[in-house]
């Protein structure tokens, strides 16, 4: 059986369908800040990682756009990604992947931002190893969340994860 994917992810409910003997496995999800995560696209868009990844023939569109808009202020990336947020499934709310059936599955949720403590936590409760995942594409470039956000950026962001900072506790600015 097989899940269907976008890209390398595929959301929960695709595994449901594909594998529906629930009670033979834990779901374990990783979530990550909003305000961090939307920086993280933002950030990765402007890497040669990304920009080498995508340069080829029947390079889609859009994505020129978005390295286009990577390079600009952190706003204007946001305002441009905020005129088809829906379409763009990478940045689609943790709760849509982690959704089945109008339920939010998770026997463990991993916070990105406490990363091996959760890991650790969960391997500890399963009484099981659980391997060191490695940071792939991780940014040479950093940003402080205070210094990238304004009011502008942080309303379309909560608007854009508002059922993320709902369901999983996160905390609005």
């Amino acid at each position: 059986m097989q899940a269907h994917a976008r890209g390398h992810h595929a959301p929960l409910k695709s595994f449901m369908a594909s594998f529906p003997e629930r009670n033979d496995y834990k779901v374990i999800t990783i979530i990550r800040n909003p305000y961090e995560r939307a920086v993280s696209w933002y950030t990765y868009y402007r890497t040669p990682t990304y920009y080498n990844k995508h340069r080829r023939p029947g390079f889609f569109p859009g994505n020129m756009r978005a390295l286009h808009y990577a390079q600009q202020p952190f706003l204007e990336f946001v305002k441009w990604y905020n005129r088809s947020f829906q379409s763009k499934w990478e940045m689609l709310p943790s709760v849509w992947w982690y959704t089945h059936k109008n339920k939010l599955y998770s026997d463990y949720q991993i916070r990105f931002e406490n990363l091996e403590q959760d890991i650790n936590k969960v391997s500890n409760e399963l009484d099981m190893d659980i391997i060191k995942i490695p940071h792939n594409n991780k940014s040479s470039e950093s940003f402080n969340i205070d210094d990238v956000y304004c009011d502008e950026s942080i309303t379309i962001v909560n608007r854009w994860y508002k059922e993320d900072f709902e369901k999983l506790g996160y905390e609005k600015k």
